[in-house]
């Protein structure tokens, strides 16, 4: 079995920020996501301070950590014991207010959340602000939804701060979203005689370079992260690159959690049917005969 995976090319904070100000997380329901807003400039430094500022503190320890697709229950133990033990930790907005429960309430929560029109800063800012709290000395979680691995900007931040910064930084893997979407709809991403080959790519521009590479073929499946938006022109690309318009095919909003929703067809008719229920991100799109092996396959999907 072979796997592939293609993606496309998609400051610091004070300690404490006072309760009132904007740059906290809020959240009203347990099942919905951290409504992350922008913090007030005037408690960014500028680059140029950033980069004059000369860390003299003992470096403290920095972990680069997968919550898996939502669930709590799949949140690994080495996870869980992380967050219990960590003194800092910065959470991506998707995270859920189940799995952010684990965290040691004594640390210090940053939401460092990114999104379309949330104007929560750079990669880069992340990526300081990780090193700032390592500067003084203490123990840094950077919480990540799905797999850190697999389109999470691993890469990126290992880069940084080992790269630039001399921070070593512990990895620890989380269920990746296809693999939870597959498992709770009951089928596999490969299959002998089926699927022997699972290609992973995004949804974002670029569409017509990744094709040219990852075209569904007899024998393969192709999950799509990211792609919710472009998912029309994503499934019109692929039947010009030769593949069936029956192709069985499903999406899958929030995958393992209480809010899971799902919408089954096939390369033809797919976008039409999410289009029609309004499904939301994050979504992933997993295409193949595989899915046809799905308890729901032939009752949802005519």
């Amino acid at each position: 079995m072979r796997i592939f995976a293609f993606a496309t090319a998609a400051s610091f904070l004070p300690r404490q920020l006072p309760s009132s100000s904007p740059a906290r997380c809020r959240s009203t329901n347990r099942k919905r996501p951290t409504t992350c807003l922008t913090p007030p400039a005037s408690s960014v430094p500028s680059d140029a301070s950033a980069a004059n500022n000369k860390f003299r503190a003992p470096r403290g320890q920095v972990f680069l950590v997968g919550t898996g697709p939502g669930d709590p229950g799949l949140l690994t133990l080495k996870a869980v014991h992380l967050l219990r033990t960590a003194q800092v930790v910065l959470y991506d907005r998707l995270v859920s207010d189940d799995i952010l429960s684990f965290i040691n309430p004594s640390a210090e929560k940053v939401c460092v959340g990114k999104g379309r029109n949330l104007g929560t800063g750079s990669q880069r800012s992340i990526q300081e602000q990780i090193a700032y709290h390592a500067s003084l000395g203490k123990r840094v979680v950077r919480l990540k939804g799905g797999d850190p691995a697999i389109f999470g900007r691993l890469g990126d931040e290992l880069s940084y701060l080992r790269g630039e910064k001399g921070i070593e930084a512990g990895v620890v893997p989380g269920l990746t979203a296809a693999s939870g979407a597959a498992a709770s709809l009951g089928f596999p991403l490969t299959h002998g005689g089926v699927s022997e080959e699972l290609r992973l790519i995004t949804g974002h521009s670029g569409r017509d370079k990744q094709f040219e590479i990852a075209q569904v073929t007899e024998g393969s499946t192709l999950v799509v992260y990211m792609g919710l938006r472009e998912m029309g022109a994503t499934l019109e690309t692929l039947q010009k690159r030769g593949a069936r318009k029956d192709l069985p095919a499903v999406a899958v909003q929030g995958a393992t959690t209480a809010a899971q929703r799902v919408v089954w067809g096939r390369v033809e008719n797919l976008a039409a049917r999410v289009e029609q229920v309004g499904l939301k991100s994050p979504t992933v799109v997993i295409i193949g005969e595989v899915v046809r092996m799905a308890h729901e396959w032939e009752e949802t999907a005519k």
